[in-house]
């Protein structure tokens, strides 16, 4: 991220206090990614991506990630309600909704992860009020930091996206 400011506005306003804060939150440039993964991805390997995009190609754009370690990248796997938690606290508090690895693409109503992770379907409890609610028209899943739970959605709408960076490979069988 970028920040313009006049000199000595980023000391009055903490610019650059923001600028860390927002680094971090986005993934770790230290070197904390897990051993594996490409840099960039936090301590849980987990790593926001702003870019506004569609499901398919934030799927895509998580994937393309894999070749630069021994680990593989997809869209975000969220087991439980504690992965839940670690994958929002990656997403800058002003990005409302990214994209996750989650879609009901092959059989309406029943929701698959995009990878070859043993992970069960998400828990009543992950899914905001009244969802899923999109019955043929919202496929894929988002994170939604209003609610702090999963909204389904139209694949085709652009969101911001979160990748997970683990031992699980895609399974495209799955979408």
């Amino acid at each position: 991220m970028t920040v313009v400011a006049l000199a000595g506005c980023d000391t009055v306003f903490g610019l650059k206090q923001a600028d860390a804060q927002l680094d971090v939150a986005m993934g770790d440039a230290t070197g904390n990614a897990p051993a594996g993964c490409p840099a960039g991805f936090n301590a849980d390997g987990y790593l926001f991506v702003p870019d506004l995009v569609n499901w398919v190609a934030a799927e895509q754009a998580c994937v393309a990630m894999s070749s630069s370690g021994s680990k593989h990248v997809h869209l975000a796997v969220l087991d439980d309600e504690v992965d839940l938690l670690a994958s929002s606290g990656v997403r800058p508090i002003a990005m409302r909704e990214a994209w996750i690895g989650l879609a009901d693409l092959l059989v309406e109503g029943t929701f698959q992860w995009v990878s070859a992770e043993p992970a069960g379907a998400p828990t009543t409890v992950m899914w905001g009020s009244s969802e899923p609610n999109g019955a043929t028209q919202s496929n894929c899943v988002k994170e939604n930091s209003a609610s702090g739970r999963l909204d389904d959605d139209t694949c085709s709408d652009l969101h911001p996206f979160i990748c997970e960076c683990d031992d699980f490979a895609e399974d495209s069988t799955h979408f």
